[in-house]
């Protein structure tokens, strides 16, 4: 199938933007999906705490361009004050989204998967005015805050059970030492962190997302 051309999203306004990037949101996602062969989507909770309201949820999405796995997580700590409760809709809804963008070849962050964000962005097809120099230094404020927010344990418990996953299908095995030498490594080479406990929540759920997407390729050549 024809790759997505962000041009054309941005004409039908289903990209937005957040402090002059651009992002997908979850409509957008699910209706570019269903016009690019989407034929189901199917979660399953991975792991839920009640008390800490940490979640991971797993989503495989399936279609015409073949079939892909995401995985969301989500707990207080990652998400908007509003969104405190609701953790584990959270997580499904970034899983979902990290599914649909491996389906449809799309690199492009969606909305919800960012930490902390509070506020609505709209759609813009055309530009808006400037903000206001407050409003605008308040957003740069909240933003730059949720970047700084440090990977969750859950987080950390979830590469290091990628990775393991990886290391089986390529029939190595590695102590857990090992291992986890090796995710610091991997930390460094796209972070510059001494250790996976220096990654933000941000990086670790883009490192997450990268190594899903490998062990999706890995297990589409078995």
């Amino acid at each position: 199938m024809a790759a997505i051309n962000l041009r054309d999203l941005r004409t039908r306004g289903l990209l937005i933007k957040l402090q002059g990037r651009e992002y997908l949101t979850h409509p957008a996602l699910l209706s570019i999906a269903a016009e690019n062969g989407l034929k189901s989507l199917r979660t399953q909770i991975h792991s839920w705490d009640p008390e800490t309201r940490q979640a991971v949820v797993v989503c495989t999405a399936e279609g015409e361009r073949g079939t892909y796995t995401g995985i969301g997580d989500a707990c207080p700590d990652n998400v908007g004050r509003q969104l405190a409760g609701a953790t584990l809709r959270m997580a499904e809804t970034r899983a979902i989204n990290r599914a649909l963008r491996c389906f449809l070849h799309i690199g492009l962050c969606s909305r919800e998967e960012l930490p902390d964000i509070r506020g609505e962005a709209q759609p813009e097809p055309a530009p808006e005015p400037a903000a206001e120099p407050e409003a605008a230094a308040v957003m740069d404020e909240i933003i730059e805050e949720a970047q700084q927010k440090l990977a969750t344990k859950q987080q950390l418990g979830m590469l290091h059970a990628i990775a393991r996953e990886l290391d089986e299908g390529q029939g190595r095995e590695r102590t857990s030492e090992a291992l986890h030498a090796h995710l610091r490594g991997v930390a460094a080479d796209a972070y510059g962190v001494e250790s996976t406990l220096d990654m933000t929540s941000t990086q670790a759920s883009e490192l997450i997302e990268r190594l899903t997407i490998t062990l999706d390729g890995m297990r589409e050549r078995v």
